[in-house]
């Protein structure tokens, strides 16, 4: 699990030599209220992070500036590879016809800050807080229909999500 900058420098080297293939992350909001720790203990404290708005940034920012990778490399293992490893590829994992036409537009010089309170999800917790670097998503693209574009989710694009299910093989 990626906790620190340091935990993604590392991931990111785990990836260039081979050990990874893949880079994903599950998104687990929880309310503020179920990670109180007045009232909630390690037993008891809802668990994952809010970092799904944040993600893409991260690893854009860690893989071209800091790294001096190419933005491929991202789309290659947050995309192409995972398709194929869960059998999606022909429905994900690329920009060509016959795809869901899925794709995030990013400004690679727009510079972001990640603020716990400016979280879009229901908590605003996080342990990326005042984390900053450049490469924002200005417009994200589901099956050909923007759903989201400088900084806010369209109104008409909430509920848009579909399960997705591997690929027949012929």
């Amino acid at each position: 699990p990626m906790r620190t900058k340091e935990d993604m420098e590392k991931l990111w080297d785990y990836v260039l030599d081979g050990t990874l293939s893949c880079v994903g992350s599950d998104h687990s909001p929880a309310a503020d209220e179920e990670k109180d720790n007045a009232t909630k203990d390690i037993w008891h404290a809802w668990g994952g992070l809010n970092s799904i708005q944040f993600f893409l940034p991260m690893m854009f920012d860690m893989v071209v500036n800091k790294k001096g990778l190419s933005p491929t490399l991202i789309a290659k293992v947050m995309d192409y590879n995972p398709a194929k490893v869960f059998g999606l590829y022909g429905q994900k994992g690329a920009f060509e016809l016959g795809f869901d036409g899925d794709i995030v537009i990013v400004d690679p010089e727009k510079e972001w800050e990640c603020r716990q309170e400016e979280l879009l999800t229901k908590g605003h917790v996080s342990c990326f807080d005042g984390l900053q670097g450049k490469g924002t998503p200005i417009c994200t693209i589901i099956r050909g229909k923007v759903v989201a574009a400088d900084g806010a989710y369209k109104e008409d694009a909430i509920g848009y999500g579909k399960y997705v299910t591997p690929v027949k093989a012929d």
